[in-house]
């Protein structure tokens, strides 16, 4: 703020692509802020200058973060009319723009306003616009209109992806004594609560046990469920992801071949799925999914 007090955006542009000095650099793009005009230039590494990598991914990242459009809710399965609200992270007055269906995204596309109401399948495209030029990238977000045949299929997850590139597996109707936990380790399921038994699960990769990508795994669920996560019950603690996300923690408890799971669980609506690593302290947990009409 207070080197935009004391000199416009074009002579900050200048400092920027003139200087060799890191610190200097990161302070006038940090000031500028996400910029259309100057953070593809000038967010590069002059030669010769040790340390300045990773400098420049932190602030690439924060100006990535503050021009990135967040759909609420997130892309889903929807049975009622939604209303989507398209936010950037950051205060600066800006434009929102967004198009929906198959509408290429311009400075001509409408501008923002209010919460987009959503009635039928649709795809919402958005991005940040300064003086007519896009400034971040185009965020996307599917909306999906269940009608009463697709409603009445059984529960589903969809679109899996993790951060890794470690092989998962849902298992359907699959939770029992005997069953594997993890895709890449023997390890089995001796003991499984009643009200979980034949579940759909997740097996997971062991070897993800030290992963702590805040959005590790991703995936889409077709209809309301409760998700349970079984964590390994050794480390006095558990990921800031588990209670930051809304789940909570159950008196149920899973018994292996390998070590006992505590399981937290959490119930959600139709639609995107996100949940974070394992972190760096025990085995890799599991996924377990049961409709809510069970």
């Amino acid at each position: 703020n207070a080197l935009r007090a004391l000199a416009s955006k074009d002579r900050l542009r200048q400092i920027a692509s003139e200087t060799d000095s890191v610190n200097v650099q990161g302070a006038v793009l940090l000031a500028l802020g996400p910029d259309p005009q100057i953070n593809a230039a000038a967010i590069s590494t002059p030669s010769g200058k040790k340390g300045v990598k990773p400098a420049r991914t932190v602030i690439r990242q924060w100006v990535e973060e503050q021009v990135q459009i967040a759909f609420n809710p997130g892309a889903r399965r929807f049975r009622e009319p939604l209303e989507v609200r398209l936010v950037a992270g950051t205060d600066e007055d800006w434009t929102i723009r967004y198009e929906t269906g198959e509408g290429e995204l311009s400075a001509d596309s409408p501008a923002y306003r209010k919460p987009l109401k959503i009635i039928r399948s649709t795809r919402v495209r958005a991005a940040v616009f300064e003086n007519g030029k896009q400034v971040g990238p185009v965020s996307e977000a599917h909306y999906e209109w269940i009608d009463d045949e697709k409603w009445s299929e059984p529960l589903t997850a969809i679109g899996f992806r993790a951060s890794t590139d470690n092989g998962y597996e849902w298992v359907r109707n699959g939770l029992e004594q005997g069953a594997k936990l993890f895709t890449d380790r023997d390890y089995v399921y001796q003991s499984v609560p009643e009200t979980l038994k034949g579940a759909i699960y997740l097996r997971t990769a062991n070897d993800d046990k030290n992963v702590d990508n805040r959005r590790h795994i991703r995936f889409m669920l077709n209809k309301p469920a409760t998700i349970y996560v079984a964590y390994d019950s050794r480390p006095s603690d558990v990921p800031d992801w588990l209670g930051q996300s809304g789940f909570e923690e159950t008196d149920l408890r899973l018994e292996t071949s390998d070590v006992a799971f505590n399981l937290f669980k959490k119930d959600v609506k139709p639609g995107q799925v996100v949940l974070g690593g394992n972190g760096s302290a025990g085995s890799m947990y599991q996924v377990i999914l049961l409709p809510q009409n069970r």
